[in-house]
Parts: C-alpha cells; sequence; structure tokens
C-alpha cells in the first residue's frame, strides 16, 4: 500500500522538527507540528501551552500513576480526566487529518495513534549526545549557563544584601 502519511517522532533537540518540515515541502503535503496544537486548543477550549506541555505524554501504565492522574467530575469533560480528555481530542484530530491524507505529523504520538494504518510510515530522529546538532546542547554549554546563571543570581543577592 502507498504511503499518505508520515508521523516523526523525535529525541529533544536531534532536529526532528526541521526533518519533519523538510519532508512536507519536498513531498508537496502539509505539515502539522504547531498547526496541530492549535486544532486541539480550538477543539477543547484549552490553552495552547498547556497542550504543548500535557499532549506529548500519556498517563503512565502503573495503577500508582493513574490513581495520581486525578479524576474528572461526572458532566464536565465526559468525566474524564484533563489528560485523557486530551488524548481522546488529540486523537480525534490526528484521526481526522490522516483521513485527509498527504501530511507530515511531528509528535504527539501520531506513530502510536495511527499504528493500526497501513499508509503511516513512521520515522524515529534521534542524535548522539556528543553530536555537533545545533539543535542539541551540550553538557559544556548547559553547565556554561548554569554558572552565569549562578554568578548572575549571586551578584543580585550581594547587591540586596548591600544595599
Amino acid at each position: 500500500m502507498e504511503k499518505r502519511i508520515i508521523t516523526v517522532s523525535r529525541e529533544f533537540g536531534s532536529g526532528g522538527r526541521s526533518v519533519g518540515k523538510a519532508l512536507a515541502k519536498r513531498l508537496g503535503w502539509k505539515y502539522y507540528d504547531k498547526e496541530l496544537v492549535k486544532a486541539v486548543a480550538e477543539k477543547t477550549g484549552f490553552d495552547p501551552r498547556f497542550i504543548e506541555e500535557r499532549g506529548e505524554f500519556s498517563v503512565g501504565k502503573s495503577l500508582l500513576s493513574y490513581a495520581l492522574a486525578g479524576q474528572g467530575m461526572p458532566g464536565v469533560m465526559n468525566g474524564m480526566s484533563a489528560s485523557d480528555f486530551l488524548w481522546c481530542m488529540q486523537r480525534e484530530v490526528i484521526l481526522k487529518l490522516a483521513e485527509e491524507g498527504g501530511c507530515v505529523i511531528v509528535g504527539r504520538c501520531a506513530d502510536y495513534i495511527l499504528r493500526e494504518r497501513e499508509d503511516v510510515f513512521n520515522v524515529f530522529v534521534h542524535a548522539p549526545m556528543a553530536s555537533d546538532s545545533p539543535y542539541r546542547p551540550t553538557a559544556s554549554s548547559a553547565c556554561m549557563a548554569n554558572r552565569s546563571a549562578a554568578r548572575s543570581n549571586a551578584s543580585r543577592t550581594r547587591t540586596k544584601s548591600a544595599g
């Protein structure tokens, strides 16, 4: 069967978003990343920042993590927790986009949601920790940023206590 949908999963800092954009442009297909967040926000009424932060993760598989996830109230979001409701709405949007075909979808668990379709090609983008990728911060750059922030905070603390 011909592939009509490409999902791109990625590690942080691997450039997966750029790969997805380049694929969509080269194939002349639609590209969904932030656009997907916007569509889910419109459908649910949730703030796009909440969707960006929580939409790529599902509740853990253990009973303990599920119990601590928080339960919904009857009559509100069909009695589901906010996380479960977000998952269901995000799933609906992704399934609708898949029906239209000719698209690249980055993240949002699209590979899992579309796992039973034969017209999907799943890509996982990663980069080694020691890569020269401009997208992945190196340990030394993170360390330098932390040192700089610590010096700045220490300087402000000394200035306040001196005044």
